[in-house]
C-alpha cells in the first residue's frame, strides 16, 4: 500500500495526469482512487468539444485573469492532435481515437442581445488571433433543420475546432493505464487526506484502507470540496468549489446526419446549445448548466424537456421522431470566482488540479503534463499559472454594477430561448428594471461588493430555497478574501 503518488479522482484529468507522470518516469508506483461507476462525473457527461474560440464571450478578454485562462485553452488545443496520434500509434487500442474536426457556430433567432455580442466577440477574437474561419450560409450546414422562428441569422465554420467522444477517450486511457503493473486503479472513495507536520503521508479510503504516499493529487472535480473541508489549515484559503450541474442526451438520428459540431454561442449562464456527432447515427445533445452547492445525480423533468425542445426547434425538427437511448448528469467543478485551482498547496505534497469548470476536458493534456513535470521537480509547461494557485483570494473581474448588467443580459437571453412574450403593458425596459431591482436586493442581502458571474447570480433566483442559499453565501463572503477590482487589460 506504499505508492509514489496517489491521485484522487478517476476522470479525464486524473487519467491524463497519471499517463503524463508515466511518460516522465515509467517506474512510478501510482494509485488512482475513484468509483468505477463515476456517477455524477463531469467527464462522462461531457460533450468533449475541443472548442476554444467557439467558447468566446463578451467577457473572455475583459480582464488579465480571463485572458490568461483563454490563452491556456489555446495552448492546450495545440497539443491534442499530436497527443491523439501518440496514443493511437503507441498502444493497441480496441478502437482508434478520432477527433471529429470542425465546428459550426450559429447565431439564431431564438436569442437575445447577449447572443449577438458573444457571436461578434467570437469573430473579433478569431481575427485578433489570426485563427482561420469561414462565414457560411446556414443552408450549407449538414443536418441543420431548425424551425423558421429559430432559424440561424448568421453562421460560421471553425475548421480547427471539433469534438471527441469522452467515453471512448476515458476507456482508452483506462486500458493504457491498466497495462502498467505499477499502476493501481482503486474502485473506492477517498475519505481523508492524511498529513503530519504540514506534509501529506497518505490517503484513507472507505473500504480499502490507507494508501501511503508523500504526493497526493486532488483531482476529484466538485467532490474535491468534501476533502478540502477536512483540512483546517487550508480550507478557508481556497475558493469554494460549487457544482455546475449539466444534462446531456444521446439519441439515434432520424434524418440527415450531422457531420460536425453545431452550437450556439454561450448564453443564459450556460455553454450554449450543441449537437455533436458520435458515429453510428448517434447524436450527443447538450447541455444545461445550473450552479448548485452540492453535486446532483438525477435530472429534473423540466430541464430534460427544455433541452429536447431546444434541440428539436433550433437544430433538427426530426429529432422529435428519434429514439432517446441515454442521458447523463454531470457536475462541473466551479470555484465561486470561476477560475481553476492548479498547483501545490501549503500542505507539502498536496497538489490540486480541479476547478476547471467547462475547460477540464480540453485542457487535460496541458494540465496533466504541467503538474507531472512539477511534481518530479522539473519546470512546468504552463505559462503564467501562478495566478490560479489553489490558496488565493477570489479573483474579481467585474464590479457589482457590471455583474448586475451582465446578469440581465443572460437572464433575458434565457427568457427568449424559453419563448417569453411580454404583455403590451409591460415593456422590456420595465421588465429589465424589475430584474435589476431583484439583483440589487440579492447583493444587499449578501453584504458583498464582489462581482459575481451571471451563472452564480442565476443560482440565487432559481434555487429551491433562495433565502437559505443567500444566508449560506453571506456567511461565506464575511470570511473570504478577494482582491480589489484590477484594471481591465
Amino acid at each position: 500500500m506504499n505508492y509514489d503518488i496517489a491521485i484522487i479522482g478517476n476522470g479525464i484529468i486524473s487519467y491524463v495526469t497519471a499517463y503524463s507522470l508515466l511518460q516522465e518516469d515509467p517506474g512510478l508506483k501510482i494509485a488512482i482512487i475513484g468509483k468505477k461507476n463515476r456517477y455524477g462525473s463531469g467527464t462522462i457527461a461531457a460533450g468533449a468539444m475541443l472548442n476554444v474560440f467557439a467558447e468566446v464571450t463578451n467577457r473572455t478578454l475583459s480582464s488579465a485573469a480571463a485572458k490568461t485562462k483563454f490563452e491556456m485553452a489555446i495552448q492546450a488545443s495545440k497539443l491534442w492532435k499530436n497527443w491523439i496520434n501518440e496514443l493511437n500509434e503507441n498502444f493497441p487500442l480496441h478502437k482508434k481515437l478520432k477527433i471529429d474536426q470542425g465546428t459550426f457556430v450559429i447565431l439564431n433567432a431564438r436569442s437575445g442581445r447577449l447572443d449577438c455580442e458573444n457571436y461578434q466577440a467570437i469573430i473579433d477574437t478569431l481575427k485578433f488571433y489570426q485563427e482561420p474561419y469561414t462565414e457560411i450560409k446556414a443552408s450549407d450546414i449538414p443536418g441543420l433543420n431548425s424551425l423558421e422562428d429559430a432559424r440561424p441569422l448568421n453562421s460560421l465554420y471553425i475548421p480547427n475546432e471539433g469534438c471527441i467522444s469522452s467515453l471512448e477517450m476515458l476507456e482508452a486511457l483506462e486500458n493504457i493505464l491498466s497495462s502498467y503493473h505499477n499502476v493501481m486503479l482503486v474502485d473506492d472513495v477517498a475519505t481523508e487526506i492524511q498529513y503530519i507536520s504540514g506534509a501529506t503521508n497518505g490517503v484513507k479510503t472507505l473500504n480499502k484502507g490507507v494508501f501511503s504516499t508523500r504526493q497526493v493529487i486532488l483531482a476529484a472535480g466538485v467532490y474535491s470540496q468534501q476533502l478540502i473541508d477536512q483540512i483546517p489549515e487550508i480550507k478557508d484559503n481556497i475558493p469554494r468549489i460549487l457544482s455546475g450541474v449539466g444534462y446531456s442526451l444521446l439519441i439515434k438520428e432520424h434524418s440527415t446526419p450531422i457531420q460536425h459540431a453545431i452550437r450556439t454561442p454561450n448564453r443564459a449562464g450556460a455553454c450554449g446549445l450543441h449537437a455533436l456527432p458520435r458515429g453510428d447515427s448517434t447524436l450527443y445533445i447538450g447541455a444545461t448548466n445550473n450552479i448548485q452547492v452540492d453535486p446532483q445525480l438525477v435530472p429534473t423533468a423540466g430541464l430534460i424537456k427544455f433541452l429536447l425542445n431546444c434541440a428539436i426547434e433550433q437544430i433538427d425538427q426530426d429529432i422529435y421522431k428519434s429514439q432517446l437511448f441515454g442521458w447523463h448528469v454531470g457536475n462541473r467543478p466551479v470555484p465561486i470566482d470561476t477560475f481553476p485551482l492548479i498547483g501545490e498547496t501549503s500542505i507539502k505534497g498536496l497538489w490540486m488540479l480541479t476547478g476547471t469548470y467547462r475547460d477540464g476536458f480540453l485542457q487535460s493534456p496541458l494540465l496533466g503534463q504541467n503538474i507531472a513535470a512539477q511534481i518530479l521537480g522539473k519546470p512546468g509547461i504552463l505559462n503564467n499559472n501562478e495566478i490560479f494557485l489553489p490558496e488565493r483570494s477570489l479573483i474579481q473581474t467585474m464590479s457589482k454594477e457590471e455583474s448586475i448588467q451582465e446578469y440581465l443580459l443572460h437572464y433575458l437571453s434565457g427568457c427568449y430561448e424559453h419563448k417569453i412574450k411580454l404583455p403590451n403593458f409591460l415593456s422590456e425596459d420595465k421588465f429589465r428594471k424589475f430584474i435589476e431591482d431583484q439583483a440589487q436586493k440579492v447583493y444587499e442581502k449578501l453584504g458583498t461588493n464582489f462581482g459575481l458571474s451571471s451563472e452564480m447570480m442565476i443560482m440565487f433566483f432559481f434555487d429551491s430555497n433562495p433565502e437559505q442559499r443567500i444566508a449560506y453565501f453571506k456567511d461565506y463572503f464575511s470570511k473570504i478574501k478577494y482582491k480589489s477590482l484590477a484594471p481591465q487589460e
